[in-house]
């Protein structure tokens, strides 16, 4: 028996006993009429949470099926390992760029950005 065929013999009960006027009657319908408003609110919550577990299923495999396109767009980034380099060529590429003997050298933002370009530019070359 559901829910809301429970609330509804309440419902049959409480209106059988409406013609019976003693104070046991009277308790009765209160009670079944109470119980059949709880069994309502509580299928209504148990719809309620359904429909949210339904939307975050939803929301879960919208994001595994998205992440799984980054893994197919960016395959080439575990498919073709980084090459390393050593201390020495970092700190060419460096000196390269920033030129502190001379105190010629570029803005600090720009320097960084040309010197990560540079050391995975040679770093792709090895």
């Amino acid at each position: 028996m559901t829910a809301n065929e429970l609330v509804d013999k309440l419902e049959s009960v409480s209106i059988r006993l409406l013609g019976k006027e003693t104070e046991q009657a009277g308790r009765a319908i209160i009670l079944y009429r109470e119980s059949a408003i709880m069994l309502r609110q509580q299928a209504d919550r148990i719809n309620v949470l359904e429909a949210n577990h339904k939307i975050q299923l939803d929301i879960n495999d919208k994001a595994l099926k998205y992440i799984r396109e980054l893994e197919e767009q960016n395959h080439w980034l575990t498919s073709n390992p980084l090459k390393e380099l050593s201390d020495e060529e970092i700190e060419y590429e460096w000196f390269n760029i920033f030129k502190p003997e001379t105190g010629i050298g570029k803005n600090i933002t720009n320097g960084i950005y040309d010197f990560a370009r540079a050391i995975l530019k040679k770093a792709s070359e090895k």
